[in-house]
């Protein structure tokens, strides 16, 4: 952890950016706080708490949820219990212990994303908006939040403040799953996906796997591999092999690199069955 000097508690966002740029490198916001037992940098010495400036809401509105970057993954999964389950709820349930989910918030997992982080990666497959507050405010789609490391994408004083899904869509159905040695370890590969049926065939496709190497992947040869498909298990299998294929891998101490391109494979399968059953059923709502 760094020698940190001093912990700032202001109670409105103006005020936690006027410390942040006034600080400059030297302060870093504070979320959850779990990200920091990991780092090892010497030039943090200031925190600035962000738990009382109101980003720690959920609402509703016509372009979609609302989910304040404060908001802990277990108020996220409580909040979204009475919906139709989604990637998003199975993701906010697979970040490590209940412990950490009373913890860990949506803003913090989606900028000091690691790669075995879960949120990331069902955002990225339900196309969600990330906003983000300095001067001024700006909006960010998740394939360009997520391209590179989020902390390179905002400025000094610059806060995400929410992150935005779009609206459930009669037809659309979306899974998240991962797979770790326990449900607490850090995931050796994850998946979600985003399928949105029409008149029997799949009509769009979003494929995302994490915790293989670095940031999510979006698989555009996969997803493309079942648009116009039955979603029949041959047609699933195929995409989900070349899923396997397109994901670019990692080995470690944990797993070798081709280990956990059948993980991906295999992931890619269940959470495809699961979407399209999920799809189905909205559908089924019209």
């Amino acid at each position: 952890m760094p020698e940190l000097k001093a912990l700032y508690q202001p109670n409105t966002l103006a005020e936690a950016q006027a410390l942040l740029e006034e600080h400059g490198e030297r302060a870093r916001p504070l979320a959850g706080g779990t990200s920091l037992t990991r780092s090892r940098s010497a030039k943090v010495e200031v925190l600035v708490d962000l738990s009382r400036v109101g980003l720690d809401r959920i609402t509703r509105a016509d372009d979609g949820l609302h989910i304040g970057a404060m908001v802990r993954c277990s108020q996220l999964r409580r909040f979204l219990q009475g919906d139709p389950p989604s990637a998003l709820y199975d993701a906010a349930g697979a970040v490590g212990s209940r412990i950490l989910q009373n913890h860990v918030t949506v803003g913090g997992n989606c900028v000091m994303v690691y790669s075995w982080s879960d949120l990331p990666v069902a955002l990225c497959a339900m196309e969600a908006t990330f906003v983000i507050q300095g001067r001024g405010r700006r909006s960010m789609a998740a394939d360009a939040f997520l391209g590179a490391h989020p902390t390179r994408s905002l400025a000094e004083g610059e806060l995400l403040v929410e992150v935005v899904v779009p609206p459930p869509q009669a037809g659309v159905g979306s899974a998240h799953l991962k797979f770790g040695r326990n449900e607490a370890d850090q995931a050796l590969a994850s998946a979600s996906v985003q399928v949105e049926l029409a008149d029997g065939v799949a009509r769009q496709a979003r494929i995302v796997v994490g915790a293989v190497r670095g940031l999510p992947q979006l698989l555009m040869e996969a997803s493309d591999a079942l648009v116009g498909k039955e979603p029949d298990p041959q047609n699933l299998s195929m995409a989900a092999a070349v899923a396997g294929r397109e994901a670019k891998v990692s080995s470690d101490f944990k797993a070798s690199g081709e280990y956990r391109s059948q993980l991906v494979s295999s992931l890619v399968e269940d959470a495809l069955q699961l979407a399209m059953d999920r799809g189905s059923r909205a559908g089924d709502r019209r």
